[in-house]
């Protein structure tokens, strides 16, 4: 290891290539302790000789063949020019790049059992990144320099084992040398496999061939090795090779199947993806919009969603969320989508401030990642450490309140009576955090709470609201803050009716589906039924319906959506209320498609005939409610609008219930459609042909997504006269506002006139609403120049990058990463057990339980409504 290292190169014509060759070599090589040995073997090129000859110095050795001897001849003259110097093998069409040399031996030096080390390359087989065993490309623009410091950065110095070295850079231990000898030159002469049979022999010896997972070297390609016979030899050194060592053949056969370093290449792949001279911004939120993510419906969610999709081509867009168990990161780059999975474990009881875990994740984020923009959208599920972190590196934050969780843990500021509180002077903030959030009443907890939040807003550069109203409230608690406070209202766009392009239809016959229930008795015929792919892991997907009437009108119609609770079947449950407004004749035909990673699936000629509907034309007025419905969201006072009003008007709840009595409640004009994909909702105001639409919020939203779409589609809106929902409706001439103190009477009474209007106007909708809106792009527009006001970071390497590349390597979520997948499995295992233990104590599995042991009576009708409900 003190004696220095012999590089030797062999050369054979490609002047060029020769020339940037020792270039990056003299440039990057010290040949005061190093030596170069320069091998012509007989170069046809006349410019070659007395190029070389014009390179000898100090420790730079040529030597010219009179004939060609070949690759391997040219190894072992160059290996016998010492007797105790490692050396490296290099190629004459490799570029070297800065500290070659010395990251190579501490490499080989870091184990004795190394024999060999193969430095990183775009096109070295087993050491090719990113893409393993292929001839890679740097990306537009990246220098080779560049790549060699990515590579160096991103590296975790794992120094990974491969079967083989590769000869375009190859270094080589004198005591190998000394105790298997040299390159079997009578057998591999010419090239192709000498390198192979040279490793293999050393395993045998007892030594190991690593990757220096820090060290790029470029490598050209062949462009000095044109023999028109070598396909031949090359079948015939493979021959040799699976002769002489079957077992280890196999193994490197079995090495180039399954890549057990593709952690490696995937991880360069990421930071060449970042390497794009954009901008990095993180998104921190509670949680995620990625479908198949917990809790991914929401005003947060479908905001951040917005910004990441429109955005992602200016800027290197970073999500991160708690997804259950785990933080998850999602980096949109280039069209490309890399996703990060941080164990965390479960949400805590109570909200928390300070996590170390957390904190060191936000860490490596941070500095892996090179992040120049925090955007803090939410932190109920994690911790306030992101602001710390980031506050710590001088990275500028900013923050968009979309509730009020940062004055309140109670986030809708209402009371325990759900009465509006901050209106008044609240004495009863101890009890009522005891009742809603299980908070000691002897803890000066809010107090505390507005102290720390204070100081994180604090820190942040720009605070945004969407609405004026949620501005006047945050700066009535935090006046100092009111100047960074802008208000960038939030940008939507009127989704298009569903139409589906047959010509994209996939036709299977592995779609399973059936219509179960069909209820002709409702004013919109019910169906509901379970449609699946079978042997598809992932089982849920979006069910459509093309349904035709006998008059030739067809239409596709969304369905809303919900699981089949029997655990011995996993099928994708759909339902769908027919709209009569637009069918005639007493038929209708139902086909079936099937929506998921953006592919519909559908069986050829698979239809159902729905016969004996009566699709009766009326001019009833038809009122929805859209979004979720729950207390804080007005439930009660929906529930009573639909009691107390006339039968004559068709009242559509669009969305899911959390509230009991709205959830029971049953009329003849009432109709309950549960759960929708947000894109969807455009369509069924639409063909159910909704007239108003009531929002009836109790709590001061920031801004509410539902008004904007009620609005978007041209519908007028009765809305609560309470924070941005009664402020935007009055501002921009939405439609009307109410009292919650008397919201149920004067709703009827404008639902009542609005009706009148109509019926007087024989059914043509004459009241008009303003529909002006915000766009996305207007909003993207605003945050762009928001964000330009920050330069990018170039934060530089603290002395714990190792460890934050290795946090960062296990996150990564990919087939080839074994240490994440068995770390994921193993959280995933506890996970499970901890959701079938909530089930084994739940009262309904009890129940359930002795339902299936003893012999009472009803009992299949009992498991049956279970089942049901």
């Amino acid at each position: 290891m003190g004696n220095g290292v012999d590089i030797i190169i062999p050369v054979y014509n490609a002047y060029d290539e020769l020339r940037i060759c020792l270039e990056s070599v003299y440039k990057y090589t010290n040949l005061y302790e190093n030596r170069l040995i320069l091998i012509n073997d007989n170069s046809s090129e006349e410019k070659i000789k007395p190029y070389l000859d014009s390179q000898q110095k100090e420790n730079v050795f040529i030597i010219h063949n009179e004939e060609n001897k070949g690759f391997s001849n040219n190894i072992n003259l160059g290996m016998a020019q010492s007797a105790n110097r490692d050396v490296i093998l290099l190629n004459s069409d490799t570029v070297v790049t800065k500290n070659w040399v010395e990251k190579i031996v501490k490499c080989a030096y870091s184990d004795r059992s190394i024999g060999t080390v193969t430095p990183l390359s775009n096109n070295a087989t087993l050491c090719s990144v990113p893409n393993f065993c292929e001839e890679n490309t740097l990306p537009e623009g990246m220098t080779i320099d560049q790549a060699a410091a990515i590579v160096e950065e991103c590296s975790l110095k794992k120094y990974p084992r491969i079967t083989v070295a590769h000869g375009f850079c190859m270094f080589v231990k004198r005591e190998v040398i000394n105790a298997i000898g040299n390159f079997d030159a009578e057998a591999f002469g010419r090239g192709y496999g000498e390198e192979n049979d040279f490793c293999n022999r050393a395993e045998q010896m007892g030594y190991i061939h690593v990757m220096c997972d820090d060290t790029y070297i470029y490598h050209s390609g062949t462009k000095s090795f044109v023999s028109k016979e070598k396909e031949a030899y090359i079948k015939e050194h493979d021959r040799i090779l699976y002769k002489r060592y079957p077992q280890q053949m196999h193994k490197n056969s079995l090495h180039c199947q399954e890549n057990p370093n593709g952690w490696v290449g995937e991880n360069i792949a990421f930071h060449f993806d970042i390497w794009n001279g954009k901008k990095n911004i993180l998104y921190l939120l509670q949680s995620d919009f990625r479908e198949g993510a917990d809790d991914n419906v929401g005003g947060t969610q479908l905001h951040v969603k917005h910004l990441t999709i429109g955005l992602c081509k200016d800027m290197n867009v970073f999500v991160a969320a708690r997804n259950k168990d785990y933080l998850q990161v999602t980096a949109y780059v280039n069209d490309k989508e890399h996703v990060f999975r941080f164990h965390i474990g479960e949400k805590e009881m109570f909200p928390v401030f300070h996590d170390r875990k957390l904190a060191e994740i936000f860490r490596a984020i941070l500095g892996c990642f090179r992040i120049d923009i925090v955007h803090v959208h939410h932190t109920a599920t994690t911790s306030l450490d992101i602001y710390y972190e980031a506050d710590r590196l001088g990275i500028p934050i900013l923050f968009t309140a979309h509730d009020f969780y940062y004055v309140c843990p109670n986030e809708k500021l209402l009371d325990y009576e759900g009465n509006i509180c901050f209106e008044k002077e609240c004495t009863d903030c101890v009890k009522c955090l005891n009742e809603k959030k299980g908070i000691c009443e002897k803890n000066n907890y809010l107090s505390m709470w507005r102290k720390v939040h204070g100081e994180i807003l604090g820190m942040c550069k720009h605070i945004f609201t969407p609405s004026n109203s949620a501005k006047e409230i945050l700066s009535k608690f935090y006046p100092e803050i009111t100047k960074k406070i802008h208000v960038i209202e939030h940008g939507m766009d009127k989704q298009p009716t569903l139409l589906v392009d047959e010509g994209q239809i996939i036709y299977t016959d592995r779609l399973e589906w059936k219509i179960e229930k069909i209820d002709k008795r409702k004013r919109c015929p019910f169906i509901c039924g379970v449609a699946y792919i079978k042997y598809d892991q992932i089982e849920y997907g979006k069910v459509i319906l093309k349904i035709s009437d006998n008059k030739g009108k067809s239409i596709y119609l969304p369905t809303t959506y919900g699981k089949n609770i029997d655990v011995l079947k996993d099928e994708n449950r759909f339902y769908a209320y027919l709209p009569y407004t637009i069918f005639e004749g007493r038929e209708l035909c139902i086909e079936l498609l099937l929506y998921k990673n953006n592919k519909y699936y559908m069986v050829k000629g698979k239809k159902q005939i729905l016969k004996g509907l009566d699709f009766k034309r009326n001019c009833n007025y038809k009122v929805a409610f859209i979004g979720g419905l729950n207390e804080e969201k007005g439930a009660g006072i929906v529930r009573d609008i639909i009691k107390k009003g006339s039968t004559d008007i068709e009242w559509y709840v669009l969305g899911g219930i959390g509230e009991t009595n709205l959830f029971q409640l049953k009329q003849e004009n009432l109709i309950k459609t549960g759960y929708y994909y947000q894109e969807d909702l455009n369509t069924w105001l639409e063909y159910y042909k909704i007239d108003a639409i009531c929002i009836l919020s109790k709590w001061p939203e920031t801004f509410s997504y539902t008004l904007s779409e009620a609005v978007l589609n041209g519908i007028p809106v009765i809305a609560t006269n309470v924070g941005a929902l009664g402020q935007r409706t009055i501002d921009f001439g939405y439609g009307a506002v109410i009292s919650l103190e008397h919201a149920v009477e004067e709703a009827l009474q404008y639902i009542e006139a609005w009706k009148r209007r109509k019926i007087t106007a024989n059914n043509v909708e004459v009241l008009e609403i303003s529909t002006k809106h915000k766009t996305t792009k207007d909003m993207l527009c605003d945050y762009k120049n928001e964000y330009a006001v920050y330069e990018k970071m170039n934060l530089k390497k603290d002395t714990s990058f190792i460890i934050n590349n290795e946090l960062i390597k296990n996150a990564l979520c990919s087939e080839s990463n074994e240490d994440a997948n068995n770390q994921m499995l193993v959280q995933k295992i506890g996970e499970l057990q901890r959701h079938i233990n909530k089930i084994e104590n739940s009262a309904a599995f009890k129940v359930m339980r002795r339902v299936y042991v003893f012999n009472i009576p009803f009992k299949r009708q009992i498991r049956n409504y279970i089942l049901k409900h």
